[in-house]
């Protein structure tokens, strides 16, 4: 009769990341998309936000720079809009050909730009709109990431960003450890305050910011005199 398998280091390591895992997945919101296909064109309360917030009525004829992008739900409602154009630039390619196809699909004009953000957007167009959804956390180093997309922004910025709060920072912290586990690439927390700061002196001023418990949803707009 074989004996009880006794607690080792590895089952007690199972113990503690199990629920920790567990609170995290409590914390973080759901990745909308992940899996059923009907979910993952659907925008999601953040995406549907920061869209309210950056469309100001003259969408018209505008140009869109959308960072990151995922599958691109943000591109697809301001496309119906009045948007014109979309240039789309992400590191992967499989998610670029979700994006085109879905383009083509509905008959917008798109560029889809295979790539590190912080490497090529020198080399991009200016939009009136830029885009950043759930990007920042992706980057340990956001001064690039965010002053480039400021650059190229000639109206209006918008960014999705984790709200700097002690929850959130221990939630990404629990997430991590599961990511480290599935050797995925780790999220980072970053102050938001700097955020602000660096796109403000790039002539921007916030003109709308809501929060959800775990998002905050900024936007900028280009003025003169700089901003607060």
């Amino acid at each position: 009769m074989p004996g009880k398998v006794a607690d080792g280091p590895r089952n007690s390591g199972v113990a503690i990341i199990r629920p920790a895992l567990g609170l995290a997945c409590r914390l973080m919101p759901p990745n909308v998309g992940a899996s059923a296909l009907p979910r993952r064109f659907a925008l999601s309360r953040t995406t549907r936000n920061l869209v309210e917030s950056i469309f100001q009525g003259d969408a018209q004829g505008a140009t869109l720079l959308d960072v990151g992008g995922r599958v691109g739900r943000l591109q697809r409602e301001l496309y119906g809009r009045g948007v014109a154009t979309v240039t789309h630039i992400a590191p992967s390619r499989g998610r670029l050909a979700t994006t085109k196809a879905e383009a083509e699909r509905r008959g917008y004009a798109g560029d889809f730009v295979e790539g590190e953000f912080t490497e090529l957007y020198h080399t991009l167009q200016s939009a009136d709109l830029v885009t950043l959804d759930r990007v920042t956390w992706s980057y340990p180093d956001i001064r690039e990431l965010v002053s480039g997309a400021a650059a190229r922004a000639r109206k209006r910025i918008g960014l999705v960003v984790p709200r700097d709060a002690w929850w959130v920072r221990a939630s990404i912290r629990l997430r991590n450890v599961g990511l480290r586990i599935l050797r995925k690439t780790k999220k980072y927390a970053h102050r938001t305050a700097d955020i602000h700061a660096r796109i403000r002196r790039n002539g921007f001023r916030r003109i709308r910011q809501t929060r959800t418990l775990f998002w905050q949803i900024d936007v900028y707009e280009r003025a003169p005199w700089g901003g607060a």
